[in-house]
């Protein structure tokens, strides 16, 4: 690496031998200092930018440089939060497996060996065997492996059956209402789970709501975005699916109202200006984290066990089970076309149903 005067800065730059002309190349970065940090913060910009430049065959490819380029690749491709999930997801594969392996030696037993070290459940793994078939077969694609022999010889580690997975996803309607009548405290928070389970919206959807999304007049309440935990700014919804309008029952349209007074209340208590249906006390958006991990601590204090804040979502579906509105309505109000979640939860709850229809028909003597 060499540096030379620019300007009233320096130009660091570096030399290297194109991989595939045997040409040289150079590339250079401007710096303001000239000094041992700052030679030390150009030669990692310099290696970096040679790095990117270079051709990386299927013999030199390392796993951290695949996920390094298939992250790129995703943020140029897909939503922010997506692209931030996936990221997510892969530094754990990353720390499993190893930044400096290279791609080449890596084999379907040696990433279930990494899998099974662990110790996780079924439903962890297997979301992590989804994540790195998508890598390989992308890295396929661009031409970074060969084949994708690796990840097809990868099989899904057994779990339980659909129907009892759904079970514990949601709380029964004494639970619910001893969670919520227990939450009296906590005012916002009160009001902000009652709506998820009587709106069926999911935490982003809710947090993103704003007055004008709630039409009083004709008792609907629009979606048409969401607030990104990854991100922490609005997005579109999750699907085209997901953007709804929500017709307000007697209970929500009710629920609302109080909302909306609580809004002004907020504002005027806090004296802050905000459009936003659940403000937090600055005005700004509600904290996700902190409800959840309140939601989760109080749920187990009362149940004995913990529930994600999506678990509010799937009581919603098995209070509308249990009221007998058909799944296909269900379905339309929670905004997708199709949930293995929902339906077998509305499954499960109409089975229970039919059981103790059967119970009660065998009680009764006639003759």
């Amino acid at each position: 690496m060499y540096v030379r005067p620019y300007k009233d800065k320096f130009r660091f730059a570096e030399s290297y031998a194109d991989p595939l002309t045997g040409r040289k190349r150079e590339v250079s970065v401007i710096l303001d200092k000239n000094t041992n940090n700052s030679r030390k913060e150009a030669a990692a910009i310099l290696q970096r930018k040679i790095k990117e430049k270079s051709h990386v065959t299927p013999d030199s490819m390392r796993f951290g440089e695949l996920i390094d380029r298939f992250v790129r690749y995703q943020y140029q491709m897909r939503k922010e939060s997506t692209a931030k999930q996936d990221e997510a997801v892969l530094a754990v594969l990353r720390k499993l497996i190893g930044s400096d392996v290279l791609v080449t030696k890596i084999t379907a037993p040696i990433i279930r060996d990494r899998l099974d070290s662990t110790r996780k459940g079924a439903t962890w793994k297997n979301i992590k065997i989804k994540h790195i078939k998508t890598l390989f077969r992308w890295a396929y694609r661009q031409g970074y492996v060969p084949d994708t022999s690796v990840v097809d010889r990868l099989e899904r580690y057994p779990e339980p059956s659909s129907r009892q997975k759904v079970i514990g996803k949601y709380l029964e309607s004494d639970q619910l209402r001893e969670v919520i009548s227990t939450m009296d405290t906590h005012t916002d928070y009160q009001l902000l789970t009652r709506f998820l389970v009587l709106s069926g919206c999911r935490i982003g959807e809710a947090i993103a709501l704003t007055v004008k999304d709630a039409d009083m007049d004709a008792h609907e309440l629009r979606i048409d975005k969401t607030y990104s935990l990854n991100t922490n700014k609005i997005q579109s919804t999750k699907t085209e699916m997901s953007e709804r309008t929500i017709h307000m029952r007697p209970e929500l349209f009710d629920l609302v109202k109080t909302v909306l007074h609580r809004q002004k209340q907020i504002c005027l208590s806090y004296g802050v200006r905000t459009n936003l249906l659940f403000p937090w006390k600055d005005g700004g958006y509600m904290h996700y984290v902190a409800y959840s991990k309140y939601f989760r601590d109080h749920v187990e204090k009362v149940i004995g066990h913990p529930l994600p804040v999506h678990s509010l979502r799937h009581t919603y579906t098995s209070l509308m089970a249990e009221a007998g509105v058909p799944i296909e309505t269900i379905s339309r109000q929670l905004g997708h076309a199709d949930s293995s979640v929902t339906r077998e939860i509305y499954m499960h709850v109409t089975d229970k149903m039919r059981k103790a229809d059967n119970e009660r028909l065998d009680a009764v003597k006639i003759l």
